[in-house]
């Protein structure tokens, strides 16, 4: 079977039209009692990352510390798992160019004793902003969903410019809603290390999707949810594969 996800009346997010291949002999699937790792480490090089059980979060379930530059700063920042760099009206204070960020993202993170710093990117100018927070020693990015079916284009540009220039910032994904668990391992596949959640999620329904992707995982060939990759995708829309790397199916 295709793993291929449907949105009657669902979200619409450009993820429908990307399949994920099953596994059956090359590579070939895990056994049902084979042990996957699901464990997420967010700001791998932080001195205090973050983790969680799985790579996706409701967003309200992580205790976000938000730094303005500029602003008194409280203990928020310690308690903090992760700190955004942020300001008011889409614009940071004090910051006219990267070296400003630089210096505010290095005072983000001695305030926080070393959690990891990111900043918030709406989907636009990827490549010149991410060029930025590279320069700026941005630890994460959280790519914001347009909900306009521009993610997977945004995704992979994002990615593919981290990779030409050998950066290790982490990519988080802020969206809506996905439809099923399918659409994580297609998220991880193209190039997130997280997905943050806007809907808020019982733990329940987390458990449940955390073994769902566990499943997912096994049935693709991996020992690892962090290990969907290029290779366990394909599209059917033409403009998708012209526009990307992801290949036709």
């Amino acid at each position: 079977t295709l793993f291929r996800s449907y949105a009657p009346g669902g979200v619409q997010n450009g993820l429908e039209e990307i399949i994920l291949l099953p596994a059956q002999f090359d590579p070939m699937p895990f056994d049902a009692d084979e042990e996957i790792q699901s464990e997420t480490v967010l700001g791998k090089r932080a001195t205090f990352p973050a983790n969680l059980h799985q790579p996706f979060a409701s967003r309200d379930s992580i205790f976000w510390g938000e730094f303005i530059p500029g602003e008194i700063h409280g203990e928020d920042y310690l308690k903090a798992d992760l700190v955004l760099v942020k300001g008011k009206h889409g614009h940071i204070p004090n910051v006219s160019g990267k070296e400003e960020l630089r210096k505010e993202i290095a005072k983000a993170k001695g305030f926080s004793g070393g959690k990891p710093v990111g900043v918030s990117l709406i989907i636009g100018r990827i490549e010149q902003d991410l060029a930025t927070l590279v320069y700026a020693d941005a630890d994460f990015v959280v790519l914001n969903d347009a909900s306009s079916g521009m993610l997977p284009y945004a995704l992979r540009r994002a990615k593919n410019y981290l990779s030409r220039v050998n950066s290790r910032m982490e990519i988080y994904v802020n969206i809506e809603d996905v439809n099923d668990t399918r659409e994580i391992a297609k998220l991880i596949a193209l190039g997130a290390d997280c997905i943050l959640l806007a809907r808020e999620y019982g733990d329940d329904r987390i458990r449940i999707m955390r073994k769902e992707l566990i499943d997912l995982a096994r049935s693709t060939g991996h020992g690892s949810v962090h290990e969907f990759n290029m290779y366990d995708i394909c599209t059917i829309s033409a403009d998708l594969a012209a526009n990307t790397d992801i290949s036709h199916f």
